[in-house]
């Protein structure tokens, strides 16, 4: 019997330390995990402490950058072109808490472009942060087709909105208003219009008895001279005297009216 103790009592020892191994292991990993769990809470306080260079809050960085983007948008708009309105403003950085607005594209008088800088200054330090603008001006667009020679007016166009630094470049936004006009080439419905597709109706036509007031110095005198070619008013046309067969040049008034001064 004790040779078979002495013999037994090595292997017992083992089998108690394993099972002793995993009550060992389980304290341990309870250990770790409250290590970890005591770790994220204090990153959760330093976040909510607003440390330099921490995250910031969701919430109060959208609104605090809300308010930048507003105030961009007010100072950019005095540097838009003309008849342009502002869609929307992006701003190319992430504004730091406490952010203030120093400046909108300082040095630009009217942007040309839909990128700018913008500056901002948070903790006595400025930050240059790219921006860009999404804008758009009003043309005149055709609001039916028009033929070439027809005569036109405002009436014949609407309003149709354009990118405000490519789109349609030239395009008229206003009807001219000194006089009756019309189309010198086709105009498709919906399409821009340009000051080129616009002319003055002839008023004067080739073999036209034109009433032509000669003006020299206070004296005035009408006479009657056939036109050579054709103008549109405020257009110089050749003219011929019948009587005399002299040629001169007269500036068109009217419907076969023309004006002539003497120096």
């Amino acid at each position: 019997m004790d040779s078979y103790s002495e013999t037994k009592s090595p292997s017992r020892r083992p089998r108690t330390l394993l099972r002793a191994t995993p009550g060992k292991t389980m304290r341990a990993r309870r250990a770790a995990v409250c290590a970890g769990a005591a770790m994220i809470l204090a990153a959760h306080a330093v976040v909510a402490a607003g440390v330099p260079g921490s995250a910031v809050p969701e919430g109060a960085s959208a609104a605090g950058a809300q308010t930048l983007v507003a105030q961009v948008a007010r100072q950019a708009k005095a540097r838009m072109p003309v008849g342009a309105r502002i869609d929307a403003i992006d701003l190319g950085c992430k504004p730091p808490p406490g952010a203030a607005l120093k400046s909108v594209a300082p040095g630009v008088s009217v942007l040309a472009s839909r990128g700018f800088v913008v500056e901002l200054v948070a903790k006595g330090r400025t930050i240059v942060c790219s921006a860009t603008v999404q804008a758009k001006r009003s043309v005149l667009a055709a609001s039916h087709d028009i033929v070439p020679n027809q005569p036109v007016s405002g009436a014949d166009f609407t309003i149709a909105w354009v990118d405000a630094f490519s789109g349609a470049p030239g395009a008229l936004s206003d009807f001219p208003s000194d006089g009756a006009y019309v189309a010198v080439t086709s105009i498709r419905a919906g399409m821009p219009l340009y000051r080129t597709e616009l002319a003055r109706p002839l008023a004067v036509h080739p073999g036209d008895m034109v009433t032509v007031l000669v003006r020299n110095g206070p004296v005035l005198v009408r006479t009657m001279l056939e036109a050579r070619q054709a103008a549109s008013i405020g257009e110089t046309a050749s003219m011929v005297n019948p009587s005399s067969g002299a040629t001169v040049n007269a500036t068109v008034t009217g419907i076969r009216t023309a004006e002539m001064v003497l120096q």
